[in-house]
């Protein structure tokens, strides 16, 4: 028997990660914000408990074994919200209902269920529910070989986790690849995926051998806020940006999205004027024919395009023309991919991204 207990063996191992929270009984919480983006976060209950989610870290670990064992600790999100459903107004409440019975009719509620993914040798992927207690792997290895093993962290909800353990050695794997930061709403952080690797961000990843920081926060838009800190890391190799689909169904004011939009593509350039940035515009979308106060759907996508022409180092990928314009390619029928959507648009835009870079480099 071989283990892992001590959390900076853990901190040690993690990618994807910017920092970690001890909490009661030896367990720790894996953090992919900086201590001033969880603050701005911490404003509304939904972005602070999205902010919380471990998406797309992972833990690099070695193995003689043929079992990994450790004992998790899920926070209900739904518990957090409750104090905050009590204090609704009557009004509120029935808004409330009504967006739900919506998102019903769509099929946008998400999964019951999340899972933790072991990806074995860079090649088999097992999958484990997220639930309190010890969760146990189990994988062919009959002689003994060395295993490396990545241990994906789910989408939803945030976990702890503690007392990692094998049936035989078990130490850090080292990995030194390039980074990438990948900023977001929902579709970044991988809803609604259950598994954190049906996400376009990690099939992005591991088609251009980077890890990914995840930045994704559901429900979010362009602020220029939320990239405090981000200066204080290491220089990442490219970033992707995808914002714009609650812009549009957000905020009331066409010039209220010009001035977002403008503001954060202006201090993301001065924290990194050489890095190379791509901007996703926004996907396609079942609703997309409709108008929202801000104008068309279409008429954000240009505006985000437009903006982000002004920067030598920016270039842009054109959403739409992701060819995923069917409800078969999303899980909720409507806005966020399935497992079959995601693979097709991390092609499309590792093919883009790949392109763009071998140009550059020539």
């Amino acid at each position: 028997m071989a283990e892992i207990l001590h959390v900076d063996d853990l901190k040690a191992s993690a990618h994807n990660c910017l920092d970690f929270i001890k909490m009661k009984k030896g367990y720790t919480l894996f953090l992919r914000f900086t201590s001033n983006q969880l603050e701005l976060y911490k404003d509304d209950i939904l972005f602070e408990n999205m902010s919380l989610c471990s998406s797309g870290i992972y833990l690099s670990l070695c193995t003689r074994g043929n079992k990994l064992s450790f004992y998790c600790r899920p926070f209900s999100v739904l518990r957090n919200f409750a104090p905050t459903l009590k204090k609704l107004h009557k009004a509120d409440f029935k808004k409330l209902q009504k967006d739900l019975a919506k998102q019903i009719k769509e099929r946008a509620i998400m999964p019951t269920s999340f899972t933790f993914d072991l990806e074995i040798n860079e090649d088999q992927i097992i999958s484990k529910k997220c639930q309190k207690g010890k969760i146990t792997f189990y994988f062919k290895n009959k002689n003994h070989s060395n295993m490396k093993l990545k241990l994906y962290f789910p989408v939803f909800p945030y976990a702890a986790v503690k007392n990692f353990r094998s049936n035989h050695s078990l130490h850090i794997a080292p990995i030194s690849n390039k980074t990438m930061f990948c900023l977001g709403d929902s579709i970044t952080q991988g809803f609604n995926t259950v598994q954190i690797t049906d996400s376009y961000v990690i099939k992005l990843a591991n088609r251009l051998g980077y890890d990914a920081l995840n930045q994704g926060i559901g429900g979010f838009w362009f602020d220029s806020r939320a990239l405090e800190g981000l200066e204080s890391l290491d220089k990442p190799e490219l970033i992707t940006i995808a914002y714009g689909t609650n812009d549009w169904q957000h905020f009331d004011k066409y010039e209220t999205i010009e001035k977002n939009v403008e503001l954060y593509f202006k201090t993301l350039n001065s924290k990194f004027p050489e890095t190379p940035v791509f901007v996703i515009t926004p996907i396609w979308r079942a609703d997309i024919d409709k108008d929202t106060k801000a104008g068309s759907f279409m008429a954000i996508t240009m505006l985000i395009e437009g903006k982000a022409k002004k920067y030598s180092n920016f270039k842009v990928i054109r959403g739409i023309d992701i060819p995923i314009h069917n409800r078969h390619y999303f899980r909720d029928n409507y806005l966020h991919p399935n497992k079959e959507g995601f693979t097709i648009m991390a092609a499309y835009l590792g093919e883009n991204i790949r392109k763009t870079l071998s140009n550059q480099q020539n």
